[in-house]
């Protein structure tokens, strides 16, 4: 992969893949909707900590959104997290912009999604297949540094390192848990290999979204919603899990500490 543009590069998803894609040697073009000029602390230490690569360069949305076609071979779309229930109308109008961007120069284009996607993010699947040269990735509860403070497992790990008593609901899908950087692997070997369709990953074992809250809780109770309703659409992608569960989670609490001025811990 000579090059690739990462749409919602400050996200927690599209924030690991620009480091996988530089780590590969990948020069990443990226975008986000928030200006430098006005950024949250959080995505600005992750601009500092990907900002000084030679690779990468950062644009806010609306300041630029054409790419440098003979540089580029892929266009990743992360600027849905897969577990949020609302995307805003721009999200889709800049979905839109890129689909046109893909088809004026013939780009792969592969959107992150969630294994049980809200109405508004099938919407968002719906605009880019049909795109013949797109593809879609579903995931269940994605973990790890950095993950949204509106997830269990974060909420869970602020409230510990607070030694408060966390008042949690579970909005996201609650069915399974994988990685990030197992994710982010499966999106970087999509774009590699040009691999279009819709896939789904899955961590392989049973009942391990309600370990980690295990792991994390005690034996505690959280207020809980019922499991969401899957429907496997696509093909199996196979995750290989570089990690346990309770590895990933020792991380996400140790990138917690390290940060606890940015989390109000």
């Amino acid at each position: 992969m000579k090059g690739a543009v990462v749409i919602g590069a400050l996200s927690f998803i599209g924030y690991h893949l620009v480091q996988t894609l530089l780590k590969e040697g990948v020069e990443v073009l990226a975008f986000d909707t928030e200006d430098l000029l006005a950024a949250t602390r959080i995505s600005e230490e992750k601009l500092l900590l990907i900002g000084r690569h030679a690779g990468f360069s950062y644009h806010s949305l609306g300041e630029r959104e054409e790419v440098e076609a003979n540089h580029t071979q892929t266009v990743y779309f992360c600027l849905c997290d897969p577990n949020e229930a609302q995307l805003s109308q721009d999200t889709i109008v800049h979905l839109q912009r890129v689909i046109g961007i893909c088809r004026k120069y013939g780009l792969q284009l592969i959107l992150i999604s969630s294994i049980s996607p809200s109405d508004t993010m099938m919407q968002v699947e719906t605009e880019v297949q049909s795109y013949e040269f797109s593809s879609v990735l579903r995931v269940p509860a994605v973990y790890g540094p950095w993950q949204p403070q509106f997830m269990v497992y974060q909420q869970l790990i602020v409230a510990a390192i607070s030694k408060r008593e966390p008042i949690v609901t579970v909005s996201e899908n609650n069915t399974d848990a994988v990685y990030v950087e197992d994710v982010v692997t499966c999106l970087y070997e999509l774009g590699k290999n040009n691999v279009l369709g819709m896939y789904y990953v899955e961590s392989g074992e049973a009942n391990t979204w309600d370990r980690g809250i295990e792991l994390l809780n005690g034996n505690r109770n959280i207020m809980t919603i019922s499991k969401r309703i899957v429907k496997k659409t696509g093909s199996s992608y196979p995750l290989r899990a570089k990690r346990t569960l309770q590895e990933g989670l020792e991380l996400q609490k140790r990138h917690v500490k390290i940060y606890e001025s940015l989390y109000n811990v």
